[in-house]
């Protein structure tokens, strides 16, 4: 949102420039006191981004603008090649509505823009039915590039936002990693001297619990299939059930119709996505019950996280607007980069649940 902001500012200096030194306002007034709403606009956009239903009102505002810019400016100004009343400053909308919205987000702002173009026109004295061939065709492709750019933005940042998940999530393998090679090469090897010393069964078992939630730190550990040649596969139900022990604060059930075998590398990302709703519940749903389900089918894996915790009232939108991107980033993304689906049902005072969806890989 930085580079919109920038964008915003920098066409509110255009209008202004072109308004002060165009020599081409007839109505100053209605300038003026446009000039003046877009500057206080801006200023509120740039001091509270999460200014609630900022994008609304800005998306109002641009067509707004866009509009006047046909009334201030001379007869027969839009056919013309000088810089407009308006510049570039209804993009910056289109743009904001691209990156809270996605694509469709984008293409819907830049819909309704290009909606406005032949009205602006018409205000300013140039009915679209009156245009010569090249003419229609110059209002044609200013039309068409609202949409264009809402769409190309927002592709953009849903790349951003992949790339970004999947450097998190690399970062976190690479944190993860050099802590096993910490922990194995120094406590586990400690833990074990101590339980060769201990006598006590109870304290034993103990240690050796203890031994086992170290030894899951390490994303490969899995003593499991150290000798089974097909070892690229591996047991999903059996990696959430260990990811369980981490979480022993928390009263977590799990249920399976089966071990729902997938790569381990889909294995470790899903456990991730899990791993990161567990933490969330325990952060910040005050539950007193957790369920974990797992359910196979011929298509794929339906993995279910569900509480009965506060819950809270779950607006994607509303989260990503707010700059809370935790979920999109933390749990979709990682599903989505696996080819799953991620769906998040909430109430406020009726707990969450959170369904993952992994198809069966060809």
């Amino acid at each position: 949102m930085t580079l919109i902001l920038v964008l915003r500012w920098s066409a509110f200096t255009w209008m202004s420039f072109t308004a002060a030194f165009g020599g081409q306002i007839v109505q100053t007034q209605l300038g003026a006191a446009t000039l003046a709403t877009v500057f206080i606009w801006t200023l509120i956009v740039t001091l509270s981004p999460q200014h609630k239903g900022s994008a609304t009102i800005d998306l109002a505002l641009a067509a707004t603008v866009q509009t006047i810019g046909g009334l201030v400016e001379p007869t027969g100004r839009v056919l013309t090649v000088h810089p407009s009343f308006a510049g570039i400053y209804p993009t910056a909308a289109v743009a904001a509505w691209a990156v809270i919205h996605g694509v469709r987000g984008g293409l819907a702002a830049g819909t309704l823009l290009a909606a406005v173009v032949p009205f602006q026109y018409y205000i300013n004295g140039v009915p679209p039915t009156t245009l010569l061939h090249l003419e229609t065709l110059a209002l044609m492709g200013t039309m068409l590039s609202y949409p264009l750019i809402g769409a190309v933005v927002g592709i953009v940042t849903g790349q951003l936002l992949k790339l970004t998940a999947l450097a998190d999530h690399g970062a976190r393998l690479e944190e993860r990693a050099r802590l096993a090679a910490d922990i194995h090469d120094d406590v586990l090897q400690r833990l074990a001297a101590i339980r060769r010393d201990i006598t006590d069964p109870a304290q034993r078992a103990a240690l050796e619990r203890q031994e086992r939630k170290l030894r899951h730190i390490h994303l490969d550990d899995d003593p499991t299939h150290d000798d089974d040649p097909t070892h690229e596969d591996g047991s999903l139900t059996e990696e959430l059930e260990r990811l369980v022990d981490e979480f022993d604060d928390l009263p977590v059930r799990t249920a399976s119709t089966g071990r729902a075998p997938m790569p381990r590398q889909t294995i470790t990302t899903v456990t991730a996505a899990v791993r990161e709703t567990l933490t969330n519940v325990r952060n910040h749903a005050h539950a007193n019950r957790v369920w974990i389900a797992v359910l196979e089918d011929a298509d794929g894996v339906l993995i279910t996280v569900r509480d009965n915790g506060v819950g809270f009232d779950f607006d994607e939108d509303a989260l990503q607007k707010r700059g809370r991107l935790g979920l999109k980033l933390s749990v979709k993304a990682r599903v989505e980069n696996v080819g799953g689906s991620v769906k998040v049902r909430s109430r406020k005072g009726r707990g969450t649940e959170v369904e993952l969806w992994i198809p069966k890989s060809e």
